[in-house]
């Protein structure tokens, strides 16, 4: 990506987080896109301060100029099959009974950059920027 367009990024970033407020949530059950039977991607689900959730999501997609008006499902990707058909040897662990729910506070927006290597993908933090008005700068991490 151009730098330009990196410091944009960073930009919306910051806004957006400033604009949100600390975030009560909590981690649930599991599920699976595109279906259970032959998951590509395994997440948990994220329950609690939901709907300001969401309109941080909309506050971001809108700073960076989105078009799309999908609606953002919270959740926390926890695996990814490499194949396209998906892994049906994923399946039964949906099947597990659900970890206890366990809460936690979002109180920052980090912007990473995916790098996608042989081996996995690797995430680089970019900026950290706390969720709520600003007391100082957003906190530029190395590169």
């Amino acid at each position: 990506m151009a730098p330009e367009r990196v410091e944009a990024v960073r930009q919306a970033v910051a806004a957006a987080a400033a604009a949100s407020r600390p975030l009560a949530l909590t981690v649930e059950g599991p599920g699976a896109f595109p279906s259970p039977r032959r998951p590509r991607v395994l997440w948990l689900g994220v329950r609690g301060d939901v709907a300001p959730l969401q309109a941080l999501a909309a506050d971001l997609a809108a700073g960076l100029g989105a078009t799309e008006t999908a609606t953002f499902t919270p959740h926390l990707t926890i695996a990814r099959a490499r194949s396209p058909r998906g892994a049906p040897s994923l399946a039964p662990l949906l099947a597990r009974p659900p970890p206890a729910p366990i809460p936690w506070r979002a109180e920052a927006l980090v912007l990473f950059e995916s790098h996608l290597e042989p081996g996995g993908a690797r995430h680089v933090a970019l900026l950290r920027a706390p969720l709520g008005p600003a007391t100082g700068p957003p906190i530029p991490t190395e590169r």
